[in-house]
């Protein structure tokens, strides 16, 4: 079975490093979900919690270090309902 992505939109320069790693899985043939799963999670943790991004309001942190840097921060501007 072969799983093919593909947006169709053309990425920017920022994103030609991410995507070059993404190309990847569709270029090799799964036998089945669970192993595409597999690659999957292992991309998406690699990319979140090891890869330093320069995105804006990244500034070079991870995303998730972002992320948690910032929950203090939302909760403080939360509106209770």
């Amino acid at each position: 079975m072969t799983i093919l992505t593909s947006s169709g939109v053309r990425p920017s320069s920022a994103n030609r490093a991410r995507m070059s790693s993404c190309r990847s899985y569709r270029r090799k043939i799964y036998d089945s979900i669970a192993a595409l799963q597999t690659d999957l999670d292992a991309w998406l943790d690699q990319y979140s919690n090891e890869r330093e991004h320069q995105g804006r309001w990244c500034y070079g942190k991870t995303p998730m270090r972002t992320f948690l840097d910032s929950l203090e921060l939302a909760r403080e501007k939360l509106i209770p309902h």
